[in-house]
C-alpha cells in the first residue's frame, strides 16, 4: 500500500465543512492579508534637481581621440533629513520633496524627414 489514509483526521476535516461549525479559513485573492505599517514623517528623503535635463559623456580611445559622445538623462541628488529643523534648512538650500523624473531623450532622427 503506497500511502495510508487517516480516517479519523478525514472525519474531523469533513465535520468542519458542515454549516454551523467553525469555518475553514479561505483567502480571497482580491483582498490578500496585509500588515498595517504606521506612517513616519521622519527620516525623510529630499531631492535636488539637476539644472540641465541631460549630460554628455565623451568616450575617447587610447590615443585620446573622440570616439563617441553619449547623451544620458541627468539624475537627482538625495539627502536624508531627520527633523523639521533640518527640513527647513534644506528647503532654503533648494532641496525638494518631489523626485526628478527625467524626460525621454530627444530623437536624433526627428528632423530628418519633415
Amino acid at each position: 500500500m503506497p500511502f495510508a489514509i487517516d480516517e479519523e483526521k478525514m472525519q474531523t476535516d469533513i465535520s468542519k465543512m458542515k454549516p454551523g461549525s467553525t469555518p475553514l479559513m479561505a483567502l480571497d485573492p482580491a483582498k490578500p492579508p496585509t500588515k498595517v505599517i504606521p506612517h513616519m514623517e521622519f527620516p525623510m528623503v529630499l531631492y535636488k534637481h539637476p539644472k540641465e535635463p541631460y549630460k554628455k559623456i565623451e568616450h575617447r580611445n587610447a590615443h585620446h581621440e573622440l570616439v563617441e559622445v553619449e547623451t544620458i538623462p541627468a539624475e537627482h541628488m538625495t539627502k536624508i533629513v531627520n527633523d523639521k529643523r533640518e527640513l527647513e534648512v534644506a528647503t532654503k538650500e533648494g532641496w525638494t520633496r518631489k523626485p526628478f523624473i527625467a524626460a525621454p531623450l530627444p530623437d536624433p532622427n526627428a528632423g530628418l524627414y519633415e
